[in-house]
Parts: structure tokens; C-alpha cells; sequence
């Protein structure tokens, strides 16, 4: 079982973290130098521009470039997550490192090529004369060079060239080297370290941005490249993080106590660099021995924690397998064992491929694409292929495997087998749709049951309040008789209270001389309900609490509820309707008296009053013709009216008598044909019809259900009427008949001079006259008769009608017509009390 030896640790999680911060600290910290310096030179503050007199100031196009460094650096450096503003960033950095290239590229080529391209003064002006400054305003060629450097390594930092070795921290490394010896040079007062001959030195605060700067770039991305050599875990990274200041912490002691030395005059030169040498290897050899002892343990831990995890993944019941970076086993603990079926022998050295299912072969390249991108896969569900080809449910977590120098050579997967839990989850998901079904439908029936009891409420309540304001007694009774259910109709009717009459049986409300045969019908009722009169034809009665008794009507029906079947009673006091009744035959019977008065005097006035009328007008007749012209004018005058007055009495008479017989006779209702009946009304008026020119038309009409003489009659009258108020032209009349619903509608039209609509009612009033008796004689009596003619017959009539425009009379005759005997009959039936419900 091959273990990882250099695998990602806490450690190098910590130190990469630091570098990064440092990366930021150290972009900062260059943005702040230059621009105070170019405040310096804003503000003309010596100290600013370099920090003493004696010392060579920094240029503005150094300032200028430390700071566009600085911000292109913290740009790059940020993390968060991709978006529009990162894109954004990364571009704004990449123009700011091309400006810091094209200021060094272009400072080089004007020592190089002896040029002055004009961007020395371009900021400020530096007049001629500055301390080691071979142009006034241009940076040092050694400065230059660092910026063309730094500039590159910042393009490349922002790109995905060459990501993996980063070239960027060997640049920033040469520009940090450059700045350092810079640094030595003031610090031992080293001139010939400081610049190239006949040029520009380099400032020391120029020097230390430098310094900061380049560190920054290394330690941006401290996972590749160099950097990852120096923050891994490794013992060689160990060493190296202890070798480097202990080193060069030794070297500058060195040096300076050789310097100190010869300039104090206690040795020569060479006898210093003997000593130094000498000093310096003791020293070394010392460092390494501490070093070769610190390895030592390391290593035996390292060997004791490896034994430890080799245990741990013998002894696992996960699979721990090792693979390379292209996906090939390297190893295969027992887990993998159990899990897969395949022993170590067959599977070592096969792809990882040889584990999934077909449908899931795309997981693969994904998985291996973000192992080589050191990213940590957290354990995610997904399918395996045993050995015999079925497929099991596994938890899959892959981390990375690097090498002593941080490169990553392979991954681990930890792989657990979730099948049962799968199963478990499956049946619990199973299980849970079931019971969010049943809640859910639970919830349903249960809403439901909560608006039917709401609505039941409503109802009791609805029903309580409509039974208590209910104008009759109600009464609920079950099927033994007792009383369930009373309203307060109830109590004000018989005089009992509530609580008296509940769980009483009925019979306590009915005369003792109706209880003995109460109960056999009662169970009549309960053996078949249904709604119905209580005793149609019967006259009922009810019993007061106080003895009296009332006359009732009671209506029954059945209560269907979940105690069975209750009947509803609905009691009515009629003791009032019944005097109203009573009062009502009474008036009956004294206007069928005043009807015969009537006939009587119909008959009187037919054979008694016409005969002395008919002698008064004979006589007078006789006196106008003797005695005409013997006595006076007035005499004539007064005779003449005699007569006329005498004559329109006996026709008076004559119609009051025809009106009389309209509604004395029984009708005689059988299928009657309208043109024959029309045919004898129009001989009835030949005469009148042959003087007056009379045209008569007519459509076929109908065979209705009538009295033949009544149409006869009613027709006539209404064709007389047309003759009579004619017009200037011959009367044109048109008769015609149709069905409409459930009446027959007949029509007669003329020419004549019509009727204002103010008098369409009143013309069918008896003696209502519209004109005077000169122009049009008679007595007012023939619409009158076809008015009651036509309510005989149980139907109406109207007119419609404009002066000048003629008029159109309008009847109707029922097409099921009912005659008074049929209609005695039915009603008799239906009170007959064998036949109640």
C-alpha cells in the first residue's frame, strides 16, 4: 500500500494564507511610497523626494510607476469569486503593468541609444545638478531594468500563460536580487553597487519599493512555481525556510565585521576574506548539522504517521484507493476490496474507468481535470460497477497527492458504500410521499369537515332564526310522537311554554275527541313520508292550554337526520280566514240573490215595462200625425221629443236586456268553426252591410273550443261597430285568427275614423258614449256586451287604435277552454274529502 508522503497539510494552508497577505501588504506599502513621493515633488519637499540631502531623490516617472505597479499588483492579487468587476479589475491591471513596461523599456533605450525621448521632465521639472543624477528627472538604469521586469511578471501574473511554473516569480526574483544589492550597497556604503558609471543611482527608498514590490509578485500566487517550493510541507521546504535567513543573516554579519575590521586597520584585506571564509564555513557547517538533526525527526515522525495512516486505511471499512493524475489504480485497500469485488492484483495498474458505469464515464476527465488543478473534491453521491456488473451507491471524496516539491502526482479517493442508506433513503422518501399524500389528504377531508360543521352551523343557526321569526307554529316530532322541537309561534298559539311541551307527545295540542285515531295515522305518515296537508277536506282543530279550541290548517313533511326521521309540522290558525270564509258565502249567496233581482227585473223589464212603453209610443205617435199642424210650433217640438224619448227607452230597454242574457246562461262549449260563425254574423248584417257599401274580408280561421251564439254575437257587434263609425270611404273590415301560445287571438280591423288612446279602456264601459247621439245613434252598450262575452269566455280584449287611422279590435280565446260545469266538478274533486293526501 503506497501512501502520500507530501499531501496537502494545515501547514502549507497557513503559510499560503501569509504570503497572500503579504502580497497585499507589500502592493500597499508601494502605492504609499510613490505617491508621497510624488506629493514631495508636488509640494516641493525635499524630504520626499529622497530621504536625505546627501542621497539621490526618486525621479516622478519612478514614483508614477511604483504606484500604477502597486495598484495593478493588489488588483491581481484579489480573490473573489468571477464576475464583471473581477474582469474589469483584471483588465485595468494589465494596462497599468504595460504602462510600468513601456517606462522602463523606454528609460533603457535612452541610455542605450543616447536619446531623450522627453518623458524625463514630463511630471515635474528637476533642474540640472542633482546628486548622482546623470539627466535631470530620469530614473536610473538599474531602476528601469526593474520596472521592465516587474511590468512583465505582472502581465504574466494576470495571465493563464505558463500557469503552472510562473515565470512572473523568476522576474520579480532577478528585480528583488537587483533591489537587494542596492540595498547592501548603501547599507556598507559600497558606491560601485549603487549605479552603472556615468548614470543615475538608485534611491534608496526607490530600492526598498523595489523590494517590496518583487516580494509582493512572488508571493501572489505562493501554490506554483518557486514560492510553492518554499511553502510546502516538505523537509527540503523545511530546510529552505530555515537556510535562507539563517544564510544570508550570516553572510551580511560576516561582511560587515570584515569591513569594520579592515577599515578600524586591525587586519588586511586578505587576512579579513581568510577570516570570513573560515568563520563562515564553521558557521554553515554548524546550520546544517542543526538542520540534518531537525530532518531526522521529521522523518521518523513522518514514518510513524505514515505506519499510522496505512493502518487506518488496512483497517477502514471505506475504500481508499490511489490513482495517478491520468486516472490509472496505483492503490486498493481491503475496502476497495469488499465494495468492488476485484482483489488488489486485478485492478492495480487498470484505469479508473473500469469502475463506472457506462451512463457515468463522464465523470471521470472531470474529476482528474480539477485534481491537476490542486482543487479538493468534498464527497458527493454518485454510482459504482462491481466485478460482477451490478451497481452499488457510493459516497466519493478525491483530495490531491503532491510530491516532496509540491507537485501533484496523483489523488486519493475515500469511497463509501451507501446502498443500504440509499435504500433507507428511498423507503423514507417512499414512505413520505405516502404520508404527505395521506396528510394531504387528511387535510382535505379535514377542511372539508370543518366547512360542512361550519356550514351546518350556519344552517342551525340560519334554520333557528328562520324558524323563530317563521309567522306559523312549527312543530318537530319523532317517530314515537314526541315533541322535539318548538318555535315561538308555538307558545303564543297553544299557551304553553317551550320547556312544557318538550318530550310531551302531540297529542297534548289535539281535542280529545281526535287523539284515540291520531297514532294509527301518525304511523300511517312514518310509513310513507312525504310532504303533504294534514287532513285535506277535513276541518282540524287545536287545543289551548287553557281548554279552548281553535280551528288549524297543518302541512306535514319529513326531516331526514342522523336520529332518523322526524316530521315537520307547520301549524296555522284559521279561525280568522275561516269568519273570512264564512263572510264570503255570506256575500256570495246575497249577490247570487241580487243577480236573480237582477234577472227578475231583466224579465220585468222584457214583458212589463215594454208593453205601456210601446202603448205610450203608439199614442203619441198618433197625436204627431193628427194633430201636426193644428196646434202650435212648440206643441210639434214637444211631441216629437216625446216620441224620440219614448223610442230610445224601449231600445234601452231592449239592450239592457240583451246585456242581462249575455251572462245569464250556461255556455255551451264545444269545437266550434270561426268562419261558419262569422258567416251567420255577417247575414245578421246584410242589411246594413248592402246601405253601406260594406266590404268584408277574411283569412281561413280557426276551430276553436267555444259558444258558438257567444262568437256569433261578439263578432257581430264588433263588424257593427266598424259600419257604424265609418268614415268618408265605404268601411273595408278584415277578420283573421292565429294561435299564439297557448290562445287563440282574433283580430278585426276597419277604415273607420278610429280612437284617441286616452279612450281605449273606457269604450268597453256600459253607456260610454264618444260622440253624440245626432251623429252616431245608440245607446253604448255593444262593446260593453263583447266585454263580457270575452271574460265568459276566459279571455281579453283590447284595441289598438289612432283617430283617423282606423282601429283593430283584438280577442283572445284560451285553446284549452274549461267550462263551468267541468270547472264545478274539479273543484269538487279536489275537496272531496276521500280523496285527500
Amino acid at each position: 500500500m503506497e501512501t502520500n508522503t507530501t499531501a496537502y497539510s494545515p501547514q502549507s494552508s497557513v503559510l499560503e494564507r501569509k504570503c497572500r497577505s503579504f502580497s497585499v501588504f507589500a502592493s500597499a506599502s508601494t502605492i504609499v511610497i510613490g505617491i508621497l513621493v510624488l506629493v514631495g515633488w508636488a509640494l516641493d519637499v525635499p524630504t520626499l523626494q529622497s530621504i536625505s540631502p546627501q542621497l539621490v531623490s526618486m525621479k516622478p516617472n519612478a514614483a508614477l510607476a511604483f504606484v500604477m505597479g502597486g495598484i495593478s499588483l493588489w488588483l491581481l492579487g484579489r480573490e473573489s469569486p468571477e464576475s464583471f468587476a473581477k474582469r474589469l479589475g483584471r483588465g485595468i491591471a494589465r494596462a497599468l503593468a504595460i504602462l510600468v513596461v513601456l517606462v522602463g523599456a523606454l528609460t533603457l533605450a535612452e541610455y542605450i541609444f543616447a536619446w531623450d525621448l522627453g518623458i524625463d521632465q514630463l511630471l515635474f521639472h528637476e533642474p540640472s545638478g542633482a546628486i548622482l543624477t546623470s539627466s535631470p528627472g530620469r530614473i536610473a538604469p538599474l531602476g528601469a531594468l526593474n520596472f521592465a521586469l516587474l511590468g512583465c511578471g505582472l502581465l504574466l501574473l494576470g495571465s493563464r500563460v505558463l500557469d503552472r511554473y510562473r515565470p512572473e516569480q523568476f522576474l520579480a526574483l532577478v528585480a528583488l536580487l537587483v533591489s537587494w544589492l542596492v540595498v547592501i550597497g548603501y547599507t556598507f556604503s559600497i558606491v560601485s553597487l549603487l549605479y552603472l558609471p556615468s548614470s543615475t543611482a538608485m534611491p534608496v527608498h526607490s530600492a526598498i519599493a523595489f523590494a517590496l514590490l518583487s516580494s509582493g509578485v512572488l508571493c501572489a500566487r505562493p501554490d506554483r512555481g518557486l514560492m510553492q517550493i518554499i511553502v510546502s510541507d516538505g523537509p527540503g521546504s523545511a530546510m529552505l525556510r530555515r537556510l535562507l535567513p539563517s544564510g544570508m543573516g550570516i553572510l551580511l554579519a560576516l561582511v560587515w565585521l570584515r569591513l569594520a575590521g579592515e577599515n578600524a586597520g586591525l587586519y588586511s584585506a586578505a587576512a579579513g576574506m581568510a577570516f570570513a571564509v573560515t568563520l563562515t564555513t564553521v558557521l554553515l557547517a554548524f546550520l546544517l548539522y542543526l538542520i540534518a538533526k531537525d530532518l531526522n525527526r521529521r522523518d521518523a515522525e513522518r514514518w510513524l504517521a505514515q505506519e499510522k495512516f496505512r493502518g487506518l486505511v488496512e483497517s477502514s471499512d471505506d475504500a481508499i484507493i490511489g490513482k495517478t493524475v491520468d486516472g490509472i489504480i496505483v492503490s486498493w485497500n481491503p475496502g476497495a476490496e469488499r465494495l468492488y469485488g476485484y482483489s488488489a492484483e486485478e485492478v492495480i495498474g487498470r484505469p479508473l474507468a473500469l469502475l463506472l458505469p457506462p451512463d457515468r464515464s463522464n465523470e471521470l476527465p472531470r474529476i482528474l481535470e480539477q485534481i491537476q488543478r490542486g482543487e479538493h473534491i468534498q464527497p458527493y453521491e454518485t454510482v459504482g460497477r462491481r466485478k460482477d456488473g451490478r451497481q452499488v451507491h457510493v459516497s466519493l471524496g478525491v483530495s490531491p497527492i503532491k510530491d516532496s516539491g509540491g507537485r501533484i502526482v496523483g489523488a486519493s479517493s475515500i469511497i463509501r458504500d451507501i446502498t443500504e442508506r440509499k435504500r433507507v433513503e428511498d423507503e423514507m422518501r417512499r414512505l413520505n410521499k405516502a404520508l404527505e399524500e395521506r396528510t394531504a389528504n387528511l387535510e382535505a377531508i379535514n377542511k372539508a369537515l370543518q366547512e360542512e360543521i361550519a356550514a351546518r352551523k350556519r344552517a342551525e343557526i340560519k334554520s333557528a332564526q328562520l324558524l323563530e321569526a317563521a309567522p306559523d307554529a312549527v312543530v318537530v316530532v319523532n317517530q314515537t310522537g314526541k315533541i322535539v322541537l318548538v318555535n315561538a309561534q308555538v307558545e303564543k298559539m297553544f299557551g304553553y311554554r317551550r320547556e312544557e311541551l318538550l318530550g310531551q307527545e302531540i297529542e297534548v295540542l289535539i281535542p280529545p275527541r281526535f287523539r284515540e285515531r291520531h297514532p294509527g295515522y301518525r304511523a300511517d305518515y312514518f310509513a310513507e313520508p312525504h310532504t303533504r296537508p294534514m287532513g285535506a277536506g277535513l276541518e282540524l282543530y287545536g287545543l289551548c292550554k287553557d281548554g279552548l279550541e281553535f280551528p288549524v290548517s297543518i302541512s306535514l313533511s319529513p326531516l331526514e337526520t342522523t336520529e332518523g326521521t322526524l316530521v315537520t309540522s307547520v301549524i296555522r290558525d284559521v279561525t280568522e280566514s275561516r269568519r273570512a270564509e264564512e263572510a264570503l258565502r255570506q256575500y256570495a249567496a246575497e249577490l247570487a240573490r241580487s243577480n236573480e233581482e237582477l234577472h227578475q227585473f231583466a224579465y220585468v223589464a222584457s214583458h212589463d215595462l215594454q208593453e205601456p212603453l210601446r202603448m205610450v209610443t203608439s199614442y203619441m205617435q198618433m197625436l204627431a200625425e193628427q194633430y201636426k199642424g193644428k196646434l202650435d210650433a212648440d206643441a210639434d217640438e214637444f211631441i216629437g221629443y216625446a216620441v224620440d224619448g219614448a223610442k230610445r227607452m224601449r231600445q234601452l230597454i231592449t239592450d239592457l236586456l240583451q246585456y242581462s242574457r249575455v251572462g245569464s246562461g250556461k255556455l255551451d262549449l264545444r269545437p266550434t268553426d270561426s268562419n261558419a260563425v262569422l258567416g251567420a254574423a255577417l247575414e245578421n248584417l246584410r242589411v246594413a252591410i248592402h246601405e253601406n257599401s260594406a266590404v268584408v274580408t277574411s283569412d281561413p280561421l280557426s276551430t276553436v273550443m267555444t259558444d258558438p251564439g257567444q262568437l256569433t254575437q261578439l263578432l257581430q257587434n264588433l263588424i257593427a261597430n266598424a259600419i257604424k263609425f265609418r268614415g268618408t270611404e265605404p268601411p273595408r273590415i278584415h277578420v283573421s285568427s292565429r294561435q299564439h301560445g297557448h290562445e287563440w287571438v282574433f283580430s278585426v280591423s276597419d277604415n273607420g275614423i278610429g280612437i284617441a288612446p286616452e279612450h281605449h279602456q273606457r269604450i268597453f264601459v256600459i253607456f260610454q258614449q264618444l260622440h253624440g247621439r245626432m251623429d252616431y245613434p245608440g245607446t253604448g252598450i255593444g262593446l260593453a256586451i263583447c266585454k263580457k262575452i270575452i271574460d265568459r269566455l276566459q279571455g281579453r280584449i283590447w284595441v289598438s287604435s289612432e283617430p283617423g287611422k282606423g282601429s283593430t279590435f283584438f280577442f283572445t280565446i284560451p285553446v284549452e277552454l274549461i267550462s263551468v260545469s267541468e270547472q264545478t266538478r274539479t273543484t269538487q274533486n279536489v275537496s272531496d274529502p276521500a280523496r285527500r293526501g
